[in-house]
C-alpha cells in the first residue's frame, strides 16, 4: 500500500471517529439517527472532499472546480436531516439530531481536505453545545415545551375552571381552550393548549385529570 493509500484510510477512518463522537452523544438521547448514521455520513463526505480533489489532480488543465461536488453534498444532507425531524403534539423534535449530521457532512469534509484541527474544534464544539447548552437552559431558562391535551366530560362547563386550577397547581400554563359541544351526546369536549416545564410529573397529572369530577377521558400529546 503506498503513501497515498495509507493517508486515504486515515482520513476515512479519522471523519468516521469524529461523526462517531458526535453520534454517540445523539444515541445516548434515544435518537433514531445516532452513532452508525453520523459515521456514515462523516465517512462518506470525506470520501466525495477525496473525490474532489483526485479529479483536480487528475485533470489540473480543465475547469473542473474542486467545491462544486463538495457543495452538493452540504445541500443534499439536508434531505436526511429532514427525516430526522418530526413533529409531536405540538412540539418539533429532532433538530439538533438533524443539525448534528449536517454538521457530520462538514466534519467529514474537513477531514478529507486535512483540515483536522478544524474537523477536531467543530467536533468539541458541537459536543460542549449538545451536552452543556441544555443543561445550562433548564436551570436558567426553565426550559419549557408546548402539550396538547384533550379531555372529554360530561356537559358541564364550569369544569374548565377546575381544569385551569389543576393545571396551575402542575405549574402548566394554560394558553388557549378550545371548547366543542356534542349536544346528542351531552358531552363536551376541551382542547387545552398548554405550556409544561419539561420536569412535570406526568404521573400525578394524569392522576390529577382523572380525579377531577366529570371527566370521562382525557388524552396528552
Amino acid at each position: 500500500m503506498d503513501q497515498e493509500s495509507i493517508e486515504i484510510v486515515q482520513k476515512i477512518l479519522l471523519s468516521a471517529l469524529f461523526g462517531g463522537i458526535i453520534g454517540f452523544e445523539r444515541e445516548l438521547h434515544g435518537q433514531a439517527a445516532g452513532l452508525r448514521t453520523h459515521m456514515v455520513v462523516a465517512c462518506a463526505s470525506c470520501l466525495i472532499m477525496l473525490l474532489s480533489i483526485k479529479i483536480v489532480s487528475l485533470y489540473p488543465s480543465s475547469s473542473v472546480d474542486p467545491s462544486r461536488i463538495a457543495s452538493q453534498a452540504v445541500t443534499g444532507i439536508g434531505f436526511l436531516g429532514g427525516a430526522a425531524v418530526i413533529k409531536f403534539g405540538l412540539t418539533i423534535r429532532g433538530l439538533t439530531t438533524a443539525a448534528c449530521i449536517w454538521a457530520a457532512c462538514a466534519v467529514g469534509l474537513a477531514t478529507g481536505m486535512s483540515y483536522y484541527f478544524g474537523a477536531i474544534a467543530c467536533t468539541l464544539c458541537i459536543l460542549i453545545i449538545i451536552s452543556l447548552i441544555d443543561k445550562i437552559e433548564m436551570v436558567v431558562l426553565h426550559k419549557r415545551e408546548y402539550r396538547m391535551i384533550t379531555i372529554t366530560s360530561t356537559n358541564n362547563y364550569g369544569l374548565i375552571e377546575d381544569i385551569k386550577m389543576f393545571l396551575k397547581q402542575m405549574n402548566v400554563t394554560v394558553a388557549k381552550i378550545d371548547v366543542k359541544s356534542n349536544i346528542q351526546n351531552n358531552k363536551l369536549m376541551f382542547s387545552c393548549t398548554c405550556s409544561c416545564p419539561k420536569s412535570v410529573d406526568f404521573k400525578r397529572l394524569l392522576s390529577g385529570l382523572q380525579e377531577i369530577k366529570g371527566v370521562e377521558e382525557f388524552e396528552i400529546t
